[in-house]
C-alpha cells in the first residue's frame, strides 16, 4: 500500500517549518548586514553571503534528538586584495575570526572550528560560516580552507545546489511547497540514516545526496535497466523511493571510482573517509530498508503497511488511522493505496529460475545476509529468463546522456 497521506505527514514532520526557515533567513540577513558595516569585511566582500549544503538544497530535516541543526553559510571575499604573503588559508582564517569577534552579539555566541566560525543560536540551530574565494588559482569555482588550514581546497556550493535542483525538477510529483519527489525522498533517506546509523558510521549528507542523485528514479536509460520499476507507472512517493533505493543499491554493490565522485567537482572523492567496512554496513542496512519497503507496498492492510514503513524509517513515520484506532472506514481507503499495486511473481513465472535461485540464496548466505533480502536478485533472473549470465550485477553509475 502506498499510504500517501502518511508520507505527506512524514514529510511535514521532517522538513524545516516556515517559522524556523524564517529565523534562518533572519540570521543570514543579520550576518550580511554586519559584513557590509564592518570596515574590513565590507572592503573584502566579493558577493552577498549565501547558504550552502542541506538548507540550500531544501533537503535539511529536523534532528531526531534536540532541536539544533547545522546551517552552512559562505562568506565570499576577494583574495587578491590581501598582500601576497597573507594569501594563505591560515592568516585569512585568523583575520576572518578576528573580524567576526568584533560584533558583540557574535562574540558571546562564537565557537572557533577548524576552518569556520560557528554562531550558536541556542535551542534552535547554529550557523557555520566559512570564508571562500573565487580568486585562488587552481581551486575553482570556489576555494575554501582545508581542515588543517595548510592549503585551499575546491568547493562548488552553487553548482551542487543546481545539480540537486535539476534532479528534483526531473523527478516530478511537485507538492504545494514546490518540492519534487526527489527532494522529499532525500529527506526520507536522511531520517533513515539518522535512525539506523551512529555519528561514526553515518554517511555525510553531501555523499548521501550525491549517491541518491546519481540514481534519480524517473530516468529510464540506466544500463542495465532496473527490473520491474514501479515509477512512473505508480505516481507515489513510495514507488519512487523503492526504485531509487534499488538503483542505488545495485550500483554500490560493485562500485567503480566514479560512484562517489562529487557531481560537479569530478576530481573530488566524497567517500575518502568511507572504508570497506562502512560501505558494507551501509549496503546491508539499505538492503534491509528495501525489503521493508517492498513488504509495505505489497501489504494487504493499512496496518501491515504502516508497520513495515515504521520498520524502514523508525517510529517517527506516522501511524496509520483506521477503524481500530477509532476512525471511520473511509480513512482506511484514504490511508491505503488509491492506485493498483503490482503483483507478486507467480510460481510459473519463477519456474525458469528454479536452478538459479539456490545459487543466489547460497551466495547470500556466504555473505551472512538473509535470503529473504535478496528478492531483487530473483527479479533480475526472472527478467533474463533464468539466465545467470544475462542477469545484471549492478546498474550504471548514472543515466546515459539523452
Amino acid at each position: 500500500m502506498w499510504c500517501g497521506p502518511q508520507f505527506d505527514r512524514f514529510n511535514e514532520r521532517l522538513k524545516l517549518d516556515t517559522a524556523r526557515r524564517g529565523r534562518i533567513d533572519s540570521a543570514l540577513s543579520h550576518f550580511d548586514a554586519f559584513c557590509r558595516q564592518n570596515d574590513q569585511l565590507k572592503v573584502a566582500l566579493a558577493e552577498a553571503p549565501f547558504l550552502q549544503g542541506s538548507v540550500a538544497t531544501n533537503t535539511a530535516i529536523r534532528p531526531l534528538v534536540g532541536d539544533e541543526f547545522d546551517v552552512d553559510v559562505v562568506y565570499g571575499f576577494q583574495l587578491l586584495l590581501f598582500k601576497e604573503e597573507h594569501r594563505k588559508p591560515m592568516p585569512i582564517f585568523g583575520w576572518f575570526v578576528s573580524r567576526v569577534q568584533e560584533d558583540e552579539y557574535y562574540r558571546t555566541r562564537l565557537i572557533r572550528k577548524n576552518r569556520c566560525v560557528r554562531i550558536n543560536y541556542a535551542g534552535d540551530f547554529h550557523v557555520d560560516i566559512i570564508p571562500s574565494t573565487t580568486e585562488a588559482t587552481g581551486y575553482q569555482p570556489y576555494a575554501v580552507p582545508a581542515r588543517d588550514l595548510s592549503d585551499w581546497t575546491a568547493n562548488d556550493p552553487k553548482g551542487f545546489s543546481q545539480w540537486v535542483r535539476r534532479r528534483d525538477v526531473a523527478s516530478g510529483l511537485v507538492d504545494a511547497s514546490g518540492d519534487g519527489v526527489f527532494v522529499r525522498c532525500v529527506r526520507y533517506m536522511k531520517r533513515w540514516r539518522d535512525q539506523f546509523f551512529g555519528d561514526d558510521t553515518a554517511m555525510s549528507s553531501l555523499l548521501l545526496t550525491t549517491v541518491l542523485g546519481k540514481h534519480e528514479a524517473s530516468q529510464k536509460n540506466y544500463q542495465p535497466p532496473l527490473p520491474d520499476p514501479l515509477f512512473p507507472q505508480y505516481q507515489t512517493d513510495a514507488a519512487y523511493l523503492y526504485d531509487l533505493a534499488r538503483l542505488t543499491y545495485s550500483c554500490l554493490i560493485q562500485p567503480t571510482p566514479g560512484a562517489f565522485q562529487h557531481p560537479t567537482l569530478t576530481a573530488e572523492n566524497l567517500a575518502r573517509d568511507l572504508d570497506a567496512q562502512g560501505l558494507s554496513l551501509f549496503l546491508t542496512r539499505l538492503d534491509s530498508f528495501i525489503g521493508h519497503l517492498r513488504t509495505a507496498i505489497w501489504a494487504k492492510t493499512d496496518a501491515e503497511a504502516i508497520s513495515s514503513y515504521r520498520k524502514a524509517f523508525g517510529n517517527t513515520f506516522p501511524e496509520c488511522v483506521g477503524p481500530r484506532f477509532g476512525y471511520s472506514a473511509l480513512m482506511v481507503a484514504v490511508c491505503g493505496a488509491l492506485l493498483p499495486l503490482p503483483s507478486w511473481p507467480s510460481l510459473s513465472e519463477l519456474a525458469g529460475t528454479r536452478s538459479a535461485i539456490p545459487l543466489t540464496l547460497s551466495l547470500a548466505r556466504q555473505r551472512g545476509e538473509s535470503s529473504r533480502s535478496h528478492w531483487h536478485s530473483v527479479n533480475r533472473l526472472r527478467e533474463s529468463n533464468g539466465s545467470i549470465a544475462n542477469a545484471p550485477s549492478r546498474c550504471s553509475l548514472a543515466p546515459r546522456a539523452p
